[in-house]
């Protein structure tokens, strides 16, 4: 490494083995290759924004990072860069980093990925560099190539890009003041959205991985910024880009479609813990084995719950409302937790509401009564609050409780 080591923008005792454990431990983080790769991720974008200044942001899962605790931020595996400019300015930007970094036939050359068949005609530019690693070849199996390959895709626009400026300080893989331009928080989340709906503008079936990476960032990105997300910005922007997609994927575009396909994706998944889907457990378990710290790991009634509070989100969004609904049935949400309560009593209190939640409500679902009377109370509340009854339910829950 010490041949490059003086061309990195971030200190060079972040890419040491012992740095990059130490900082794996603090943060439950348990693949070492991903936590290496994702540090690689920045400074490539560092190196990319020190070129291109104002005229780059950074979008898509390692932007997301930015916007969460350490606790609950995960690896990312590419960089996906929004570029107001030409192809001309990206292949002359990567021709200045393999001469800067020294590049030879294996460490430091980009390679443009060129589809045989592609799908679009839109500006979409893909490149690949291997980088150096620390990892043993047995910790590199898996990885892109076996070795620590990034990718890189610029998503070219004849606009000026709108950015946010945030420091790298609080970034799991890295401690960092140096800073980052990345895609505003509303856009994001829009951007993110598109993500959904697999028989539309979504990712296909046949990627479940991805798929649940995205929920898991949507879900992470509306908890935590409760108060700086604006779902009045997020719409248009949402249906904006869901016309982009559709246009990539050459189909026609339909909003009752795209919204219909998006909220039976996500009743699929918040069924995951009442009918048996090994294939998306399986790929749960291993999303959070590879990508996630210790604090981020959930259980499928978790999962489950993420899906159904996703669904009202996404009614809320659909139907230009405001996120003030969603804010109503998280405070009923505590209220369930019976919080005055301990012991005995409290769990009485717990199935004595849940029996009565079930008798006045139970119908409004398609699960069967009896199943739900076996799962928690936040579970069955969030499978029976809707954006047209939260206010009924509201009434309820203070009457019976208050």
């Amino acid at each position: 490494m010490n041949l490059f080591e003086d061309k990195l923008i971030n200190k060079k005792v972040c890419f040491q083995r012992g740095t990059l454990e130490a900082r794996m431990q603090i943060n439950g983080i348990k693949n070492l290759g991903r936590m290496e790769l994702f540090l690689w991720d920045l400074e490539f974008f560092l190196q990319i924004q020190n070129i291109l200044k104002e005229r780059v942001v950074l979008k898509g899962g390692a932007a997301a990072q930015f916007y969460l605790p350490i606790e609950y931020q995960r690896s990312s595996v590419d960089i996906d860069i929004i570029f107001y400019g030409s192809k001309e300015e990206i292949d002359d930007t990567l021709s200045k980093l393999e001469e800067l970094f020294g590049a030879d036939d294996v460490y430091f050359k980009f390679k443009q990925h060129i589809p045989v068949s592609p799908k679009t005609n839109l500006p979409l530019y893909t490149y690949y560099v291997t980088v150096p690693s620390i990892c043993t070849e047995n910790e590199l199996r898996g990885m892109r190539f076996n070795r620590q390959t990034i990718k890189i895709e610029f998503f070219v626009q004849s606009y000026a890009v709108v950015l946010a400026r945030m420091l790298g300080s609080n970034i799991f893989a890295v401690e960092s003041d140096m800073e980052y331009q990345i895609l505003p928080i509303n856009m994001l989340l829009a951007d993110k959205l598109t993500t959904l709906g697999p028989k539309t503008v979504g990712i296909k079936d046949v990627r479940t991985d991805e798929q649940l990476k995205q929920i898991f960032d949507i879900h992470s990105l509306i908890s935590f910024n409760l108060d700086h997300i604006d779902l009045g910005k997020v719409r248009p922007e949402y249906f904006e880009r869901a016309k982009v997609e559709a246009d990539i994927r050459n189909i026609e575009y339909n909003e009752k479609t795209i919204i219909n396909d998006v909220l039976t994706q996500l009743k699929r998944l918040s069924r995951i813990d009442i009918v048996s889907d090994k294939e998306v457990t399986k790929y749960i378990n291993d999303f959070q084995g590879l990508y996630l710290g210790n604090k981020s790991n959930k259980s499928p009634a978790h999962w489950a719950i993420a899906s159904e509070q996703l669904r009202f989100i996404y009614k809320l969004i659909i139907n230009g409302r405001s996120l003030k609904n969603y804010m109503l049935a998280l405070e009923l949400d505590k209220l369930l937790e019976f919080g005055s309560e301990t012991g005995i009593a409290k769990g009485k209190k717990i199935n004595e509401f849940k029996e009565i939640l079930l008798k006045e409500y139970g119908h409004l679902t398609d699960i069967d009564v009896k199943i739900l009377k076996g799962k928690s109370l936040k579970r069955v509340f969030w499978i029976i609050v809707d954006v047209d009854n939260i206010d009924q339910l509201e009434y309820f829950v203070n009457d019976k409780i208050v």
